[in-house]
């Protein structure tokens, strides 16, 4: 499928979800404001999203649902993050986590089964998390006693979303003492006398229900055993490195949202005879902000990509894709907060849908790994991730970043719970520096910095001991960590300006081709930790700022998004399909 393909698929979607400013729409900001305010699912919205058909977009092409492209799946769903982050994570994302390890290594049955649920709108949860062990998967207690007629489960799992009404619960549980010791149970929850719990009380994300799933000498069958036994934490390992690549990309929607929302209030507020949109700071703050989520998603659906491309590098990918964008896009929220001023916090009123935003964002980053977790893969795996391919593939190269390049339906069982060979995408760095026709002065330094940048670190991993790469690993080896997500991230970046400068008539393709979109975007994925040197951040021409200060403006006049896709928010169509097909 082509960026075309994939830019008609999310305009569909958005056209079925309605016009986000009509109060009476189910899917509104007013509407999902108040179901939250209530602190009621958005039962009406959801509804929407069944008759739609949604479900589809979690199901493998081959099991007859519409998942063919990982990086599709993110900018589809990134639609239903940008009405409400709650109503994304309730209705699909919870299920697509728990569907993964179904994906990754079930049985046939399983995997019709579970289809056939989501394909008919209904919902899977997955049950890892413990209160005592949190993302430490590998200390978890809920115990599977083996049995004559399968295993009986016992323990208690903590916060788990749907727990409720999900039809069929990804339950984590122990088998043995052994380092292969915990295995994945698919449980019918229809055929199980589970006692009721009290729901969680939330911060944010109001609209999902979180409660506790205790276990008391449950009987399952042996059927109910999802891969082989013992190899629960290698089955998740692998499959939610999907979930870890494509979840930032989708609550990109989200921030998407918070701009759109602080710069409506810029160019309407007016302060001294001024509007607050006009003032230098303002200007620069949204451009960045906007710059930002570009290139997340870039970096995002790049990582998606590869799962394809280069799965043998995929645990890398994901996880410095779930390490770095909700970084970045949690610093643009405290950014636009700061435009917003008061503002932020209210709870009623035209801007109440920021708040909401803010308030669930922390639990779409936490999710099933925290920023940690992701850190500590990276730092393990580093002596892999810095190899150099010695003659890139050019071809290659061009299915990662020519997204109109087509690829094959994902195949879950190409993932691999290390990482090995070497790794196209760092490669791409020096590649794609060395072919950027640009001699902007400030664009140059910066490639000059991220060489230098490069460099330091192929040079401090080579003299890592495995103990500082381990879990309690060194402040030098976290440093490290951090560059290297850091530059896979410049690397997409400056690959993609690449194939748009070429000639591509992609969406948003003179947007990303510009020399001022560039340098923003490397600011803002290298800036805010300030590997960059402070004196050539400074010297950043303002004019860069107003550049994409006015595509912005462009875009916002448009109701057109502010990502990649640039996909329009308000579509007219004569005739919209019942179902969404990606």
């Amino acid at each position: 499928m082509s960026v075309i393909d994939a830019r008609l698929a999310v305009e569909a979607m958005d056209a079925r979800l309605g016009d986000p400013y009509s109060p009476s729409n189910a899917c509104s900001w007013e509407q999902l404001c108040r179901n939250d305010e209530s602190g009621e699912r958005p039962h009406d919205a959801e509804a929407i999203l069944k008759e739609i058909g949604a479900g589809e977009a979690f199901v493998p092409f081959e099991l007859n649902g519409s998942l063919f492209q990982l990086d599709h799946l993110g900018s589809l769903v990134r639609a239903v993050f940008r009405r409400d982050p709650a109503l994304g994570l309730g209705f699909g994302v919870t299920s697509l986590m728990a569907a993964a390890t179904i994906w990754t290594a079930g049985t046939t049955e399983q995997k019709e089964r579970a289809a056939k649920l989501l394909i008919d709108g209904g919902q899977i949860a997955v049950a890892f998390h413990e209160l005592s062990h949190g993302n430490d998967f590998g200390a978890n207690e809920v115990r599977a006693l083996s049995s004559e007629s399968g295993f009986r489960l016992t323990g208690n799992k903590a916060f788990i979303n749907n727990a409720d009404r999900a039809e069929l619960i990804v339950i984590h549980a122990r088998t043995s003492e052994t380092p292969v010791g915990h295995s994945l149970f698919l449980l019918d929850r229809t055929k199980l006398s589970l006692p009721p719990s009290d729901y969680c009380n939330t911060v944010g994300v109001h609209g999902c229900r979180l409660s506790n799933i205790s276990l008391e000498d449950t009987a399952v069958t042996g059927s109910a055993l999802i891969g082989p036994l013992g190899m629960g934490n290698s089955v998740a390992l692998r499959a939610f490195q999907v979930t870890r690549a494509c979840l930032p990309s989708m609550a990109i929607g989200a921030v998407d949202t918070a701009l759109r929302t602080t710069a409506e209030f810029a160019v309407d507020r007016r302060l001294y005879g001024f509007s607050v949109a006009e003032l230098p700071y303002v200007q620069q703050s949204l451009a960045g902000v906007f710059a930002d989520l570009v290139a997340s998603d870039i970096f995002s659906s790049t990582a998606a990509r590869l799962l394809h491309i280069e799965p043998n590098q995929g645990s890398l990918y994901s996880a410095a894709v779930k390490f770095l964008v909700p970084e970045i896009l949690r610093e643009d929220i405290n950014i636009l907060a700061d435009v917003l001023g008061a503002r932020f916090y209210l709870r009623n009123g035209k801007h109440s849908i920021f708040q909401k935003i803010m308030r669930d964002f922390p639990a779409l980053v936490i999710g099933h790994a925290a920023q940690d977790v992701c850190e500590a893969t990276l730092r393990a795996q580093l002596p892999v991730g810095v190899r150099i391919e010695d003659k890139p593939d050019e071809e290659l190269q061009r299915a990662i970043f020519d997204w109109n390049v087509p690829l094959g339906p994902f195949d879950w069982t190409a993932l691999q719970l290390g990482a090995s060979g070497k790794s196209a995408l760092f490669t791409a760095l020096y590649t794609g520096i060395e072919n950027h026709t640009s001699v902007d002065r400030e664009l140059r330094a910066i490639f000059d910095e991220l060489l230098d940048l490069s460099i330091w670190l192929r040079s401090t991993v080579m003299q890592m001991s495995p103990r500082e790469r381990g879990l309690n690993g060194s402040a030098l080896s976290s440093k490290a960590t951090k560059v290297y997500a850091r530059l896979l991230a410049a690397s997409a970046c400056i690959n993609r300006s690449n194939v748009c400068r070429s000639g591509t008539q992609d969406p948003g393709s003179g947007l990303i081709s510009s020399d001022a979109w560039l340098k923003i975007a490397l600011y803002g994925i290298l800036g805010y930790k300030r590997f960059l040197h402070t004196d050539l951040v400074e010297q950043l021409n303002p004019i860069c700022y107003g550049e994409i200060y006015e595509e912005l403006l462009s875009r916002l006049s448009l109701n057109t998004t502010f990502d990649s896709l640039a996909t329009s928010m308000l579509p007219i169509y004569s005739n919209i399909n019942n179902k969404i097909r990606v």
